[in-house]
C-alpha cells in the first residue's frame, strides 16, 4: 500500500510519471535533475525550468502549464519550493475549484545548494542521494510495482 492519491492514475497501464525539475536559472541543477530522472532506474518523462530565468541566460521559465502538466515537482531548494507553492495557490484560486486538489502535483524539495556545475559529479551524487530516500523513491517504487491505494 503506497498511500499516495496519485497512484490510482497509474494503475490502468504502465505510465511514466511526469516530473518537473525546478531551479533558479534552468542552467545547472534542474537540467541535471531532469537528465538523471529521465534515465534508469527512474525513467520518468521530464521537463526542467527555472524560477528566475531571463533573456540573458535563456533558460526556460516556470509556467502554470508546466506545473499542471507534472505529477511530481522536484525543487532544488526551499526558495523554489516557496515559489512553486505560491504558483499552485494562484492556480487553484483562479480556477475556483475547477482544478481538483487530488490532481495537484507532489512537490519535493531536494535541498541542493547552487554551487555546482551542470552534471558535476558531486551534484549527481547529491541528487542521487536525495532521490533515493523519502517520497520520490516511494512514489517511483509504487509506480513500478503498480501499487493499489
Amino acid at each position: 500500500h503506497c498511500g499516495h492519491k496519485f497512484m490510482k492514475k497509474f494503475m490502468k497501464n504502465w505510465y511514466y510519471p511526469k516530473v518537473l525539475c525546478v531551479c533558479s536559472a534552468n542552467q545547472l541543477r534542474s537540467p541535471t535533475m531532469a537528465w538523471m530522472v529521465s534515465n534508469p532506474p527512474y525513467s520518468c518523462d521530464t521537463r526542467s525550468c527555472g524560477t528566475d530565468c531571463d533573456s540573458y541566460y535563456g533558460g526556460i521559465a516556470i509556467t502554470d502549464t508546466a506545473v499542471l502538466w507534472s505529477d511530481i515537482i522536484l525543487c532544488a531548494d526551499r526558495g523554489h519550493l516557496f515559489n512553486v507553492d505560491q504558483r499552485i495557490i494562484k492556480i487553484v484560486g483562479a480556477s475556483s475549484g475547477v482544478y481538483p486538489k487530488s490532481h495537484l502535483p507532489l512537490i519535493i524539495c531536494l535541498d541542493i545548494p547552487d554551487e555546482y556545475n551542470y552534471r558535476d559529479s558531486k551534484l549527481v551524487s547529491l541528487i542521487r542521494l536525495q532521490l533515493n530516500r523519502g517520497p520520490f523513491k516511494q512514489f517511483i517504487r509504487c509506480v513500478k510495482k503498480r501499487c493499489v491505494v
